[in-house]
């Protein structure tokens, strides 16, 4: 037996059902076969905001064990003059960027 099943997303699945007697038991096996794709559409700001932190928590876990990371400033350590730094660094390739 074949049946089609709309999806509530759109696109649809082809299900092909096949039963047999085992014995006294009826014994179904079930295929599915995508028949239709749905339309890509596009997440909404929150969800993909979601999806961007959970990728880079991800990436960040995987490749921190393999680096030394340390955090040397202009007077062997991370002070007010080095942050200056930092910031006007960024400041500097936002500009550039734009």
């Amino acid at each position: 037996r074949e049946r089609l099943l709309r999806l509530a997303g759109g696109g649809a699945v082809q299900v092909h059902d096949v039963e047999r007697r085992a014995g006294d038991r009826r014994v179904g096996d079930h295929f599915l076969e995508g028949r239709e794709r749905a339309a890509a559409r596009e997440l909404d700001p929150a969800a993909r905001q979601a999806a961007k932190t959970a990728a880079l928590t991800a990436w960040f876990k995987q490749e921190y064990p393999r680096h030394d990371v340390a955090v040397r400033g202009f007077t062997n350590g991370y002070d007010t003059e080095t942050d200056l730094w930092v910031k006007w660094q960024l400041q500097r390739m936002a500009r550039q960027r734009s």
